[in-house]
């Protein structure tokens, strides 16, 4: 791995007496030492505990009350969904839609059932992974496709589920402890990322001075957190995927080598190469490889063969991180002086005006956005399960949800910052009776 990392910023020296390094005018971080310095709840300790695992067990029973009515079970399992408690009864879900899509769906059941549980039958089956025709019926046809360009598809699930959790509590037909129990799940994970974010924040860079040390302070830390995550799944066996994430790791920083090869030779690639390379640059591949890393006995050796053949789920997801990113941010990069972006490669190409690339490029977002649906639907689940699908489709969400309006990774003070104070500062309000059960 080694041989691989070094070569590129060696190379950049040799070749490049003097390195003006191009910063961009990124605006300061908004957060400062906010996750440092945060006091944690308070609230998570013995009593909640048991009072978390009493509350599971009794919304689990009435999981499994619903069964003998169709539209209750549906419903109860998309409002476990859209609250972001759903994982924590996976296999019983995953049973009871699996029975439901083997019973079939006739034109009975069109005819019985309204239209909201025909589309939320249709669309709880088709995100499980199973086929469900869009015609069960011709003149539900335009508004089952309705249903499904619904943004719920496209939208982060904890994000989603902050959102749900308001909109629940105003139904008068709500369950109170199925609410309950979703508050303390959100406020129980947000409490705990927000002790990561802590331990990351606290990371020491304050001794890099100058480009080449920087790079092999970052090498060393680098290789000590691989060597970490080596050691603990050699205890279970498992150490085997660390080199899948390494390679993977070669292949990111061969594809930002390249990309820094064509920014100082003034080189602007045809679309397929550009493609080519800031699909790997994007760090999608990379990201979703060291997604399956941590992952517990899901995911086998033939999980990572898959991903090494670079699927086209993975693919697709990579085109909708690079074109939306460069969409909206590339003015921004290139007046500090960057790589060409698909823009400036689409138009240089095909010599059409910036508008014209811009919609080319969103129309390929749209198309990768299929395929994402295509392959959910057809990768056989005993080779590559639902939950490794998910890292892939989530990994979409991301991008959608952060430049769908603008750049919101460069531009956080938006509706991005938002977003991480609804998640990650602003705990779920629980009424004070209801510490006391």
């Amino acid at each position: 791995m080694s041989s691989h990392v070094s070569a590129a910023p060696n190379s950049i020296r040799d070749t490049i007496p003097d390195v003006t390094r191009r910063s961009a005018n990124f605006h300061p971080s908004i957060w400062g030492d906010y996750f440092v310095c945060h006091t944690f709840n308070s609230m998570f300790d013995d009593h909640f505990e048991q009072e978390f695992y009493r509350l599971k067990e009794e919304v689990k029973e009435m999981l499994y009350a619903t069964t003998s009515k169709l539209s209750q079970q549906l419903n109860f399992i998309d409002v476990i969904q859209r609250l972001g408690v759903s994982c924590l009864f996976e296999s019983d879900i995953d049973q009871m839609l699996c029975d439901l899509y083997h019973q079939g769906c006739g034109d009975d059941y069109v005819h019985d059932h309204d239209l909201q549980m025909v589309a939320l039958r249709f669309r709880l089956l088709r995100q499980q992974g199973h086929y469900v025709s869009c015609d069960m019926c011709p003149p539900l046809l335009v508004k089952l496709r309705h249903a499904l360009d619904q943004p719920i598809h496209k939208d982060l699930p904890w994000l989603g589920a902050k959102r749900y959790i308001s909109s629940y509590e105003q139904e008068a037909s709500h369950s109170e402890v199925l609410l309950k129990f979703a508050k303390l799940n959100f406020n129980f994970l947000q409490n705990m990322h927000q002790k990561e974010l802590a331990d990351i924040t606290m990371w020491d860079i304050s001794n890099i001075d100058h480009l080449p040390e920087y790079m092999k302070y970052f090498y060393n830390q680098l290789l000590d957190v691989y060597k970490e995550i080596e050691t603990g799944l050699a205890e279970q066996g498992r150490s085997y995927r660390v080199d899948y994430a390494k390679e993977a790791m070669k292949k990111q920083v061969q594809a930002y080598f390249v990309e820094a090869r064509w920014l100082h030779e003034n080189y602007m690639p045809t679309m397929d190469e550009y493609m080519r390379i800031s699909l790997i640059s994007s760090g999608y591949p990379l990201l979703t490889c060291i997604s399956f890393v941590g992952m517990g006995d899901i995911v086998t050796k033939d999980a990572f063969e898959w991903l090494n053949k670079d699927p086209k789920i993975v693919k697709a997801a990579s085109v909708i991180a690079r074109l939306m990113d460069d969409i909206v941010s590339h003015k921004f990069e290139q007046e500090r002086g960057h790589v060409a972006s698909a823009i400036e490669c689409y138009m240089n190409q095909h010599e059409v005006a910036e508008e014209q690339a811009s919609d080319e490029l969103r129309r390929q977002v749209v198309e990768a956005w299929k395929d994402i649906n295509e392959e959910l639907l057809i990768i056989p689940k005993d080779h590559v399960p639902i939950p490794l699908l998910t890292r892939v489709l989530n990994l979409a969400r991301v991008m959608d949800v952060m430049y769908k309006d603008g750049d919101g990774y460069t531009n956080a003070n938006g509706k991005v910052r938002n977003y991480i104070t609804s998640l990650l500062i602003e705990p779920v309000q629980l009424a004070t009776s209801s510490l006391l059960v």
